[in-house]
């Protein structure tokens, strides 16, 4: 995807720039409960009153910058921030998608 060139430019720029790194976030509820939403909001800024069903699944990225708190003045620019590339994976909660909803879960790490 995307942010794995960005990730390729970033290391032959100035000697390899900042470090980049690569976030999944899986949002999975049930059906109904505001989970496009949520991504909506967090993606865009502005949550979707009515949004369509998700079939499957949908997936959105957004890029942060993390800047680190513990900065001092020996402290170099790259080594201060980080980009970061977020999925957000917005699994269906309805009932019919229920059977392949394991496929989501591989490589991810944490408890259901």
């Amino acid at each position: 995807m995307f942010w794995r060139e960005r990730e390729r430019e970033s290391k032959n720029l100035d000697g390899g720039g900042p470090p980049t790194g690569q976030v999944r976030v899986l949002i999975v509820g049930d059906s109904g409960v505001g989970k496009t939403s949520l991504v909506h909001l967090i993606v865009n800024g502005s949550a979707v009153a009515r949004p369509n069903p998700t079939i499957g699944c949908m997936v959105s990225v957004k890029h942060l910058t993390y800047k680190s708190s513990a900065s001092s003045s020996y402290s170099l620019k790259s080594d201060m921030e980080r980009d970061f590339f977020v999925e957000l994976w917005d699994i269906s909660g309805h009932e019919r998608y229920k059977a392949s909803r394991p496929l989501f879960y591989s490589q991810i790490n944490g408890e259901p």
